[in-house]
């Protein structure tokens, strides 16, 4: 709820900087997974787990406040979204919209099996306790937060489509880094797992930026106009990315897969699943036209048709001020035609 409706507000208020926007937000997301753990960890001890709760809850209040402070309130007639949720849903199941949502899902994924999967392994192959286990986990988060400010940088120079072929070309080899020790059991070990914990905070870094500008340039493509709606729609398609990958990454791949054939075969089916995808995805990139460079649109139609009905108006009010003088004049001749002092 919070990242589909403040992403809008920050990209229009600042509609020539998305890159960094999302940079910025992704980020904070990276800083949050990282000092999450050593923060719980402190506060336990100090009241039980209803203080970590109880600390959130007044953060969350704190940042309640200086919203109701902050964010802008003007205008809120004028800028609202026309955007039906039936028309979301239409966009939601377009071939072209699915071509990047299926993908992003695939890679966002990583979070779900990172959480479920690869922690047991951590535990229960390589026989780390799970505390330690959530503090190896970081190194995944700070990869996240380390990589995102460097993304929206280039992803603002218009290099995002070559990252996102980069990372669909390679992420697939990252999952399969997990399969290897199956036989190769050297591999079995911290320093090669926390290796590829960080590519994989790298990987769903990189792809999370640029995909959003592809699902503007999608949004454009399937003929919408209005600036408010294409944020709006692309902000709630983004978060929709990144919840359905850990949702299916934590239930399905990283629980029900995972216990049936068992985590080597799980990771290599999940480099299948991002190879497929990949595909797909680099197909359909290729296929628009959409591997070059690509920038942010600043400017839309709807900001034509702004100025257009703000130029109508005004060309109404003085052909009404005419009209009046015109039928004033009219009046005056009329009078005098009437009068005795015209015929005489």
């Amino acid at each position: 709820m919070l990242y589909g409706t403040a992403s809008p507000i920050a990209m229009m208020t600042f509609p020539e900087r998305i890159g960094v926007i999302t940079a910025i937000t992704q980020s904070s997301l990276g800083l949050g997974l990282c000092i999450g753990p050593p923060i719980g960890s402190v506060l336990i001890p100090l009241g039980g787990y209803k203080t970590p709760f109880i600390a959130v809850a007044l953060v969350e209040f704190l940042v309640y406040l200086a919203s109701i402070a902050i964010l802008p309130s003007r205008g809120s007639e004028q800028n609202k979204s026309k955007f039906r949720a039936s028309s979301y849903i239409k966009f939601i199941f377009k071939f072209s919209t699915m071509s990047v949502v299926i993908p992003g899902a695939a890679i966002t994924c990583i979070s779900g099996v990172r959480d479920t999967a690869y922690s047991l392994y951590f535990t229960d192959v390589l026989g780390i306790d799970s505390e330690t286990v959530g503090y190896l986990f970081i190194a995944n988060s700070v990869a996240f937060l380390l990589t995102c400010p460097l993304v929206g940088l280039v992803v603002e120079l218009g290099f995002g489509p070559f990252l996102i072929v980069f990372c669909q070309l390679t992420v697939p080899l990252n999952a399969l880094g997990f399969f290897l020790p199956k036989y190769f059991p050297k591999l079995q070990s911290i320093p090669w797992s926390l290796t590829l914990l960080f590519l994989n905070g790298f990987f769903a870094a990189s792809m999370m930026n640029p995909i959003y500008l592809i699902l503007e340039k999608v949004a454009l493509k399937e003929g919408l106009r209005d600036r408010n709606q294409i944020k709006t729609i692309v902000a709630s398609t983004f978060n929709l990315i990144y919840c359905v990958g850990l949702t299916i990454g934590s239930f399905l791949i990283g629980g029900y897969l995972n216990d049936q054939v068992g985590f080597y075969y799980m990771s290599l089916s999940y480099t299948g699943l991002l190879t497929i995808t990949a595909i797909w995805h680099l197909a359909f990139l290729y296929q628009n036209n959409f591997i070059r460079r690509l920038f942010y649109d600043t400017h839309f139609e709807s900001d034509d048709i702004e100025f257009e009905d703000k130029s109508e108006k005004d060309d109404e009010k003085e052909e009404n001020s005419l009209i009046s003088r015109s039928n004033m004049t009219d009046l005056i001749l009329l009078s005098l035609t009437r009068s005795e002092y015209l015929q005489r």
